[in-house]
């Protein structure tokens, strides 16, 4: 039987990423942020292929999908300083047509 984790995190602040065919990134997660919650809205039929790092570039042959109306959290480094930007990011990307992920960072 596998464990259930709940789990409870602040807000720390969120954003949207438009998903074409051409890979597109978030800005990197802040300091102190390590969690980030992904959610994707789209038309039937759209995948998301989402990847994460450093300078991520998302691929729609790697990467992990985000169906529609569905959450997915993952850990990520968070930016080493206040005001810095080399935590990693999220990159989105499509094989057709267009979507929205919202970005939200936890800590």
């Amino acid at each position: 039987m596998a464990r259930q984790n709940v789990f409870a995190y602040r807000l720390h602040s969120a954003a949207t990423v438009d998903a074409t065919t051409d890979s597109a990134q978030s800005i990197a997660a802040p300091f102190g942020c390590s969690v980030v919650r992904l959610s994707a809205h789209h038309g039937n039929g759209i995948k998301v292929f989402i990847t994460q790092g450093s300078n991520p570039t998302a691929s729609t042959t790697a990467g992990m999908i985000v169906e529609h109306g569905t959450e997915v959290y993952l850990t990520v480094a968070p930016t080493t300083s206040v005001g810095g930007s080399d935590g990693d990011k999220i990159a989105v990307v499509t094989a057709t047509g267009t979507a929205t992920v919202n970005v939200a960072w936890m800590e």
